[in-house]
């Protein structure tokens, strides 16, 4: 029996499953032979429904406003691999949309190979990879995530990823961004399993009963209260109970005025 195909790529792809993701959204390039790889392997063994689909993009900005969309539609966070530092710059506008809409993504990209004379797998083929060997690729993002990492090792590879989905999907939710390069991404390693149920979104921090109580407090007591609903719109459910003028379980008819995050804001003369 031979033993199965199984690298560093393979287990980024099996956490990104494990995790509900269910679409990669790519453009690829010379840093990712080891997830073409993997997928190829899997398509062949039978196994790539248990995989992400992989969803070729012609330039990241689609990629990412793909993920984007496909986010906010289903609730679930999505994957977007693009190619090291020209492909992270390239989400730039995209990474401030999905930070500023809420929509939990994950952006994966390669980084230059580490060693130049075939010492790994993975190791420098081209004179390109002198020149996107960046001092700081993870920082072209650092103010418009909520977090990044770099993948060193495929040994702990599903750990990272359920740990940057897990900050991913907590409130507020938005992207984060990991990076690897191919001789991690290409490191044959020993299949292994995460319950990526040790890694559920955090929970919001409840509210004192008496702050609770103040709130609730005023707004009975208001003759004309006001609701700024930010991003109250995200769950169409709540919608309609904020815009009844008279719930049942208020002690009196109330007059409500909801006000969206985006209308001009109310500057008093």
């Amino acid at each position: 029996m031979t033993q199965r195909y199984y690298t560093t790529s393979t287990a980024f792809l099996e956490a990104l499953a494990e995790a509900g993701i269910s679409y990669i959204f790519a453009n690829l390039g010379s840093d990712h032979p080891g997830i073409i790889e993997a997928l190829a392997q899997a398509k062949a063994d039978g196994r790539e429904d248990e995989l992400p689909k992989l969803i070729i993009c012609p330039h990241e900005t689609v990629a990412l406003s793909a993920a984007h969309a496909y986010a906010m539609v289903t609730g679930e966070p999505q994957a977007v691999v693009v190619h090291v530092d020209s492909g992270t710059q390239n989400v730039g506008g995209m990474v401030n949309n999905a930070m500023r809409g809420r929509a939990p993504v994950l952006v994966f990209a390669g980084t230059v190979p580490y060693t130049q004379d075939g010492e790994l797998p993975g190791s420098r083929t081209e004179f390109i990879q002198w020149i996107q060997d960046v001092r700081d690729q993870r920082g072209i993002l650092r103010n418009y995530v909520k977090y990044d990492n770099e993948l060193r090792t495929g040994r702990n590879v599903k750990q990272l990823v359920h740990r940057a989905l897990q900050i991913a999907r907590s409130e507020p939710v938005g992207p984060v961004y990991l990076t690897g390069a191919r001789e991690v991404m290409e490191e044959r390693i020993e299949p292994y399993q995460v319950d990526a149920g040790n890694y559920p979104p955090v929970a919001p921090a409840a509210l004192t009963a008496e702050v609770t109580a103040e709130i609730a407090t005023a707004l009975a007591g208001a003759r004309h209260p006001l609701i700024v609903t930010s991003y109250l719109g995200r769950g169409p459910a709540a919608v309609p109970s904020l815009a009844t003028p008279e719930a049942p379980h208020h002690p009196r008819r109330m007059a409500f005025s909801v006000v969206r995050a985006t209308e001009t804001p109310y500057r008093p003369p």
